[in-house]
């Protein structure tokens, strides 16, 4: 199926993948995957866009399509960074549409960087794929293609507050973060900010709804501008206000792949099933 065949689209499908998509695992289920591939096949023959929207690199993506055996036509690669259409979408190529500037220029803040903190912060770009299968909670194969980032960077410490003033250090420069306890995602963009470059250049070829799914506050942005957002988690009421959305948790993915069943009016999908 070529999306270049399809004048307009009867919905559109925004979706994290971590813990939304596909569950963090250090090893992944190729049953999980493979039953994935055939779902996301299913969608494009009604030409149902499904564009990723995820902190992967475009190197991820490709090594997780490979498994599913499934190309997604557009992607939104390192949170936001980069706006991929891939062949199966335009028919001619691969075309891109960058948000950040190289990877180069948050390096060169961080080695500005003068604060007794800066030994303990490392950078997950400098450090080997089993740092980052153990930091990411991802499968070692798939880690070292976590390491290829083109424009953001990984940091970590064992010293939460050292987190806090590299966080308060980079946001005076301009750089954006997303912060966990432990690990920060330096950037000069956001999911939000693509989707919504993206939905300029889309909008009046969707006929139908916008969904979107994640997981966390991280994809807030980019959940605000559905019309129906899909909130993997059960703690969705302390970071999440604007209603109505469905909440779901469970069985990753098929509770959730029944929920966009459901929401298109396609037959529930793990009913037709064969396992």
């Amino acid at each position: 199926m070529q999306f270049i065949d399809c004048k307009v689209f009867h919905a559109l499908w925004l979706t994290d993948i971590d813990n939304t998509l596909l569950p963090i695992s250090i090893k992944r289920d190729l049953v999980h995957i493979e039953l994935l591939g055939n779902f996301l096949r299913d969608l494009s023959y009604y030409c149902i866009l499904v564009v990723p929207v995820t902190f992967k690199t475009l190197s991820e993506i490709e090594y997780i399509s490979n498994l599913m055996g499934y190309e997604f036509p557009i992607v939104i690669v390192e949170g936001g960074c980069a706006i991929i259409f891939n062949h199966s979408f335009s028919g001619q190529g691969s075309a891109m549409i960058e948000l950040c500037r190289g990877r180069q220029t948050i390096v060169k803040v961080l080695e500005a960087f003068d604060n007794p903190c800066k030994e303990s912060v490392l950078m997950l770009t400098k450090q080997g794929a089993e740092f980052a299968s153990k930091i990411l909670g991802i499968p070692r194969e798939e880690a070292v293609h976590a390491l290829k980032r083109r424009y953001t960077e990984l940091v970590y410490s064992e010293e939460p507050k050292c987190i806090n003033v590299l966080t308060k250090f980079v946001e005076r420069v301009g750089l954006k973060v997303v912060q966990s306890r432990k690990v920060a995602h330096l950037t000069e963009a956001l999911k939000e900010d693509a989707v919504k470059e993206l939905l300029k250049m889309l909008l009046h070829r969707i006929a139908g709804p916008i969904i979107a799914s994640g997981d966390s506050i991280f994809d807030r942005g980019f959940l605000e501008l559905a019309d129906t957002p899909i909130i993997v988690s059960k703690n969705a009421y302390e970071w999440f206000k604007r209603y109505p959305y469905i909440s779901i948790w469970g069985d990753i993915p098929y509770d959730l792949l029944n929920c966009v069943s459901r929401i298109l009016l396609l037959k529930p999908w793990q009913a037709n099933v064969k396992f």
